[in-house]
């Protein structure tokens, strides 16, 4: 998978967003740069993991593997996740999500992955949006 700095210009499927909506990268990571660690609450893991099972976009044919387990010699794939007694496969799709008004936060699915397993603690803006349970192009998940 591609690298994106977090909160950089979204460009990898740019004919999918509105002409006036800024999209941003969210959790595009890879093993040759460094990513933000911390703890992060258990409601956000909840709703990130509601947003990854039910409400995707972008679905891509086949599977990323995730480059962290890949470099520790963990060959699972396609990656999944679990929550509450439910699994969902991650690394074929992105969610999207409001950020503000005109603005999209995009992440790949593979972000719960990252947050679960690998620690990442994604900006304050992409957590409180996927709090709000605001979807980019405006329904609401609750």
């Amino acid at each position: 998978m591609t690298y994106y700095p977090d909160l950089s210009n979204y460009t990898f499927l740019k004919d999918t967003i509105p002409a006036d909506v800024t999209a941003l990268n969210i959790g595009w990571l890879d093993e040759n740069h460094h990513f933000q660690r911390g703890d992060v609450e258990d409601s956000f893991i909840r709703d990130l993991f509601l947003l990854s099972k039910e409400h995707v976009t972008a679905r891509t044919r086949g599977y990323h593997a995730c480059p962290f387990c890949r470099r520790a010699g963990i060959q699972e794939y396609p990656i999944s996740a679990s929550y509450g007694g439910e699994t969902v496969l991650l690394g074929s799709a992105e969610v999207r999500v409001l950020g503000s008004k005109r603005t999209w936060l995009i992440a790949p699915d593979l972000v719960l992955h990252y947050v679960q397993v690998h620690g990442y603690r994604p900006p304050e803006a992409f957590v409180l949006a996927v709090e709000r349970g605001q979807l980019a192009g405006g329904s609401y998940v609750r």
